[in-house]
């Protein structure tokens, strides 16, 4: 599919057929996470696959509870809960940056004072807000991926706290508050219709805020 028709094309799906995803597919769709950008190459997300979870999973009643018991996730093939770790990033971002210098990657006379300020390791929940960010944008490519692969797709919510206690996580692993990705075929809702999209100008600000694009 072209980029538009993906995009066209995308919406939340609340029915899911019951139909496992091949594993070349899950992979091909997943791999599409590392083609986002990620601050000095660190990739210091990592997405927590769920496959069939409600008949696999040996903790999935507290799974269900984090997630606010939305039966669309329940019926979904495979549930991804993408989650960050601002330590990990804080450890390996300087190297990684060091390789990127020597892979002529970065050009040290045009990065102003990064390379200064990374000298000193930052604090890591400082940086957690963007590596958020790079974990969303990550989600949002593995999304667009699925539609292209004819799989229907639904971002949610979660309570972190305890979907992080009912998945076991390392202390220090934050779940992305908006970072749980259900994937699956669609079940057939009978031309099933979009929500209708706000106007372009009540979305984006042309120079100044609240002044519509013109």
């Amino acid at each position: 599919m072209e980029l538009t028709d993906v995009l066209t094309e995308r919406r939340t799906v609340r029915r899911f057929a019951d139909r496992n995803i091949p594993d070349d597919v899950l992979r091909r769709v997943l791999a599409a996470g590392l083609a986002m950008p990620h601050g000095g190459n660190t990739y210091a997300w990592r997405g927590v696959v769920l496959r069939r979870p409600r008949e696999t999973h040996p903790r999935w009643d507290a799974i269900f509870e984090s997630v606010m018991r939305q039966e669309y996730l329940a019926e979904a093939a495979v549930l991804v809960v993408w989650t960050v770790n601002p330590r990990w990033w804080v450890e390996h971002y300087g190297g990684n940056l060091q390789r990127l210098l020597d892979l002529g990657l970065v050009e040290a006379d045009r990065a102003g004072t990064l390379l200064d300020r990374m000298s000193t390791a930052p604090d890591p929940d400082v940086m957690l807000p963007v590596l958020i960010g790079e974990a969303m944008m990550a989600v949002g490519g593995v999304l667009l991926a699925g539609i292209d692969a004819g799989l229907g797709t639904a971002l949610s919510g979660c309570n972190p706290a305890s979907l992080s206690a009912a998945l076991d996580l390392p202390k220090g692993v934050r779940i992305a508050p908006a970072g749980v990705l259900a994937l699956g075929y669609p079940a057939d809702e009978g031309g099933a219709t979009r929500a209708p999209k706000p106007p372009l100008d009540e979305v984006f600000y042309d120079g100044a805020w609240d002044v519509g694009l013109r």
